[in-house]
């Protein structure tokens, strides 16, 4: 018993069919993954911003040291230098 020309055709047609849909629908679903990644990345970049608004630049630091040693020039308090402590180990 041997294959007709027919079947053959039907099922050649019938696997490309199958791959053809098969890549569609792996494209779709990497593409939805890479949105979400890229999503979740812009997110996450928001949330460090808003929670590192409220952080001190080393020139903020400095500004705030050397004014508080201005504020308190008649008060005995020690207030170290910026420089010095940021190179301390």
């Amino acid at each position: 018993m041997s294959i007709s020309t027919n079947t053959r055709l039907t099922l050649t047609l019938g696997a490309a069919i199958t791959c053809a849909v098969t890549l569609v629908v792996t494209g779709w679903r990497a593409a939805n993954l890479l949105r979400d990644i890229r999503d979740e990345i812009s997110s996450l970049r928001r949330e460090v911003q808003t929670v590192s608004s409220g952080t001190w630049s080393v020139q903020d630091q400095e500004r705030w040291a050397y004014q508080l040693r201005w504020d308190n020039r008649s008060i005995p308090v020690v207030v170290p230098d910026p420089a010095s402590v940021r190179k301390t180990p």
